[in-house]
């Protein structure tokens, strides 16, 4: 009992200090968005005359959007220059939700978006030298392309200083270039993942973290090339000591392993684990935490455990939170299905989630993932056929 009160109270500590961290972000945004608002409204204050209040304002809203979405462009782009130049192997780059996915040495089109992130450049790091990978460059490239891009584009809002519409664009690439900087490279923990800043930090002469790195991006290069988990090497797989488990990144290793449980059906194995990392002092982000929590409840509506158990977790309003923001994403389909089918007894609604998962699938961009989940999605069906065999139904 004393140790669950303080899990819990540690737990809330971590939320708060989340909550303190997004709050600084969002301030960030904030102040350089007054400023960005201030210096739009005063640059075109002539077209405000000409164009009138709303289309004026709509141009004003249109081109902060446009510079801050090629901002995004170009600090995935830094990851990917800073990666080629420390010799990484491509793996998948992303903006939004269109992703360019190297797959069986091809390059493919690809949707896919993932919570808590606007974009992402992943790829494989090089062999170790003395242990150690090259992760400060990579993981700080994206910050430095939209530093170096600041003085660039405040010099050709100099140079365009006659052309109102030219000067505020490059003035609104400047500003988000500051926002997208200074959001990713002052170390942050967010509400799903760390930014840059963070993971740069976490893997600072970290061993096990850099292990933990390169292991990632190994078995995303893997999948990418329809490699199941439970078929890549079982040293990718590990999971991390307790002190190990404070660190953010190395903490992901026992998230990865407990996939490959899952995967391979080890399912009493994989609640023992989702159990330990969810009640221990870990440095788990919000997306791993949340996506556990969904692997929780499916184990415990497998194991027939009681309604309310399942509940408890599957109402929690923060889950709900989760849920919601990631609703077409086949993991959290699957959770729902399970509830749907082994908790409620809704075949019908059951139905029409199998439906959306269907349809979740198609879009996914590996296919391992897929087959991980329709093999899970199978034992919810045997579960409740088991019930409907014993009456319970």
């Amino acid at each position: 009992m004393k140790k669950d009160i303080k899990n819990e109270a540690k737990k809330d500590t971590r939320k708060k200090a989340k909550k303190r961290t997004q709050l600084f972000a969002t301030l960030i945004m904030i102040i350089i968005g007054g400023i960005s608002g201030i210096a739009m409204t005063a640059t075109l204050e002539s077209a405000f005359e000409e164009l009138g209040f709303i289309l004026a304002l709509s141009l004003e809203i249109l081109i902060l959007c446009a510079a801050y979405y090629l901002q995004l462009i170009f600090h995935e782009a830094g990851h990917l220059l800073a990666g080629l130049i420390s010799r990484y192997e491509f793996c998948s780059f992303r903006v939004g939700n269109i992703m360019i996915l190297k797959e069986k040495g091809k390059l493919v089109l690809k949707r896919y978006s993932l919570a808590g992130t606007a974009g992402q450049c992943l790829m494989q790091p090089p062999p170790a030298v003395n242990g150690k990978y090259p992760v400060i460059f990579y993981n700080l490239g994206g910050v430095l392309l939209n530093l170096l891009s600041v003085p660039v584009f405040a010099f050709l809002a100099y140079v365009c200083r006659g052309s109102d519409v030219l000067l505020v664009a490059f003035s609104m690439l400047v500003l988000s270039g500051l926002i997208v900087a200074l959001t990713n490279g002052i170390p942050l923990k967010l509400a799903m993942t760390n930014n840059d800043g963070s993971n740069a930090r976490e893997l600072y002469k970290n061993a096990e973290a850099m292990r933990v790195f390169h292991n990632q991006f190994s078995i995303i290069r893997e999948a990418a090339n329809g490699v199941r988990l439970c078929d890549m090497p079982a040293e990718w797989f590990f999971v991390p000591s307790d002190e190990g488990l404070k660190n953010s990144i190395t903490a992901s290793g026992a998230v990865i392993y407990e996939n490959r449980l899952l995967d391979e059906l080890r399912l009493d194995e994989a609640r023992e684990l989702t159990d330990k990392l969810l009640s221990s002092d870990t440095a788990l982000v919000g997306l791993h935490e949340n996506m556990l929590i969904g692997d929780k409840i499916t184990l415990m509506l497998l194991s027939g455990e009681e309604r309310e158990s399942v509940d408890a977790l599957y109402l929690d309003s923060d889950y709900r939170a989760f849920a919601k923001q990631t609703r077409v994403s086949i993991n959290t389909v699957r959770v729902e299905y399970a509830y749907t089918l082994l908790a409620l007894k809704n075949e019908a609604g059951a139905k029409r989630v199998l439906e959306r998962f269907e349809k979740c699938a198609a879009s996914h961009p590996y296919i391992t993932d897929v087959l991980t989940e329709r093999a899970l999605i199978e034992q919810i069906d045997k579960k409740y056929a088991q019930l409907a065999k014993g009456g319970t139904i």
